[in-house]
């Protein structure tokens, strides 16, 4: 625990030197997060006002909420005992579902917009578990001052991107959040393995789609 807290002590004095001077300390930094920290900065993020901004045109009845939502609701149950919310997004980081057991973790992340409909794209908000998943493509654990925005200092997440097993496409992408007190770094992991999941339930789905497809093109095929 020490060792924890003397890291995160690190990472906090060198996000506060770069958000002065404009450079990070990649010695006490992970290299994906100053490169976030740059990229952030070189958007034009505040990290202290900026605001994620709503849509309200986005696809919240499609496949990939289809395909998702079996299993998010099946992590649910598994970690119920756990202060975690689970978040799903589409491909351009808007949040399209949220869902958690614990009433506080749900109220703390009402109050930064991680809710349905915000982008959460790391050019609106900064360093996050879901837009600079999107932007480096690998799963992240993003924990405390690693976020680039001020009001996001108190969370720890998890993300990994969802993508279409046939074609490679990015769909979307899971992340999982709860408080840094909290966090573990299995999140990763966890959230890796539901993403397995999920992406195993879109090859199902388009393997459906084709054979309902074939089985018209056969119909058609015998009329003829």
């Amino acid at each position: 625990m020490p060792e924890i807290v003397e890291r995160r002590l690190r990472i906090a004095t060198a996000r506060a030197d770069f958000l002065h001077s404009g450079r990070a300390h990649t010695e006490a930094v992970p290299d994906v997060v100053a490169a976030s920290w740059k990229r952030s900065f070189s958007a034009g993020v505040n990290a202290a006002t900026s605001q994620a901004v709503y849509h309200d045109d986005l696809d919240v009845s499609g496949r990939l909420m289809r395909c998702s939502q079996p299993i998010i609701d099946r992590l649910g149950d598994e970690t119920s005992d756990m202060p975690l919310s689970v978040v799903l997004t589409d491909a351009k980081a808007r949040v399209l579902s949220r869902t958690e057991k614990d009433r506080t973790i749900g109220m703390m992340l009402d109050r930064v917009c991680l809710s349905p409909g915000f982008d959460y794209a790391e050019a609106a908000i900064g360093t996050n578990g879901i837009g600079t998943v999107l932007e480096s493509g690998q799963p992240l654990y993003i924990v405390g001052p690693e976020h680039f925005h001020e009001q996001l200092q108190p969370f720890a997440c998890a993300g990994s991107l969802i993508r279409d097993p046939l074609t490679g496409r990015v769909e979307g992408m899971l992340d999982i959040s709860c408080l840094a007190e909290h966090s573990n770094p299995l999140m990763r992991s966890l959230v890796k393995s539901t993403v397995h999941d999920i992406e195993r339930n879109l090859m199902i789905d388009r393997s459906k789609c084709q054979q309902a497809l074939f089985d018209t093109f056969v119909r058609l095929d015998a009329r003829t």
